[in-house]
């Protein structure tokens, strides 16, 4: 259910809001500290549908999205929320996002809202049949000695132990998530996507 901080509404007064609630995308808007001030229908959508339903509870509006985001790659968008607000410029990302059946692609459009925040669109670019060679998830392969499995926040797939260029794609870890998963970046897709141009 779409939800709004009712002192965030005279910023978004411009948008037609139901339209944004309803929206299949996924939506949300932060303000200017990256604190969530409003979700769309879309965004519990692809929670609920991805395995996420506990993001529903522990992403209420006011928490930060840099808590999402792997340190690693914090800088980037902080970047571009940042040159998208100082040059009123819509700040875009290309990613992926892959269910445990289809390769997904997604392109983020963040627009910037008179320097107060962003409004954020998701929108599913790409969805066709996934063809990576699918591997079982073995504890003794995955999990390092702290009992963390770490996955690729762009293409989910799971490093192995002791191996920092050997990423395995672990469709069930994917549908279900392991409890203790600590997210980063393989090496290919911190190259690619957030790499200096």
């Amino acid at each position: 259910m779409a939800q709004l901080d009712p002192a965030f509404s005279d910023v978004l007064a411009r948008f037609a809001l139901e339209e944004l609630a309803q929206a299949d995308e996924t939506i949300y808007a932060i303000d200017s500290d990256l604190r969530l001030r409003f979700t769309n229908d879309g965004w519990d959508a692809f929670a609920l549908n991805n395995g996420g339903a506990a993001v529903l509870d522990t992403w209420p509006l006011g928490r930060c999205i840099l808590e999402a985001i792997p340190e690693a790659i914090r800088g980037f968008y902080i970047d571009g929320f940042a040159r998208a607000a100082a040059t009123g410029t819509v700040f875009q990302h290309t990613y992926q996002c892959p269910s445990p059946e289809l390769a997904r692609t997604f392109r983020m459009s963040a627009y910037p809202l008179e320097r107060r925040g962003w409004l954020v669109v998701n929108a599913d670019v790409f969805s066709g049949p996934n063809y990576e060679e699918a591997l079982t998830y073995d504890p003794d392969l995955h999990v390092d000695e702290y009992g963390l499995i770490h996955q690729c926040a762009h293409c989910r797939k799971v490093r192995r132990n002791g191996e920092a260029e050997r990423w395995d794609w672990l469709p069930a870890l994917v549908a279900q998530p392991h409890p203790a998963t600590s997210h980063g970046l393989c090496q290919p897709c911190l190259g690619y996507y957030h790499s200096p141009v």
